[in-house]
């Protein structure tokens, strides 16, 4: 609902007083207090490059929530701001890529591959070679559904 509503509410998120309540009340959310629906109206919130950037951060720690859903919600709205980041953020998301694809739990990779189908269009070409590599390093070490499944994400 409140995408429909977002040109009418740029004026009134970018005033900064509301901007900075923003800010601060997503600084101060918890992994008790996530739902899908927040993170749905993370999209819209990023107005400016602060914001953007706090969401980014915000997105990139859940990422890694146990909740599946909570991790796949994170990787779309990660895709959609994606234009948004600057090249440290961006930096900062193949880094968790790379790391996710190294040492995470292989039940997850299908959602790490999915982030990066997200945001690979961003990446510069060291950063994309770097998890290519690094990807190919993962599935050497994998079984025929695990690629099965990292394929499809893609």
């Amino acid at each position: 609902m409140m995408e429909l509503n977002l040109p009418n509410l740029q004026y009134v998120l970018t005033h900064p007083n509301i901007h900075q309540c923003i800010i601060h009340e997503l600084n101060n959310l918890t992994n008790d207090e996530i739902s899908r629906g927040q993170i749905d109206v993370f999209k819209c919130l990023c107005v400016s490059a602060q914001t953007t950037s706090v969401i980014a951060q915000w997105l990139q720690k859940h990422f890694q929530h146990s909740n599946r859903n909570i991790r796949k919600d994170c990787a779309n709205a990660l895709g959609t701001i994606a234009m948004k980041l600057d090249e440290n953020q961006l930096e900062s998301m193949a880094e968790l890529i790379i790391d996710g694809f190294k040492t995470e739990n292989f039940s997850y990779i299908d959602v790490y591959a999915n982030l990066l189908s997200k945001l690979s269009s961003y990446f510069n070409e060291k950063q994309s070679s770097h998890i290519f590599h690094c990807s190919i390093d993962t599935l050497k070490d994998t079984d025929k559904n695990t690629c099965l499944s990292f394929s499809k994400a893609l």
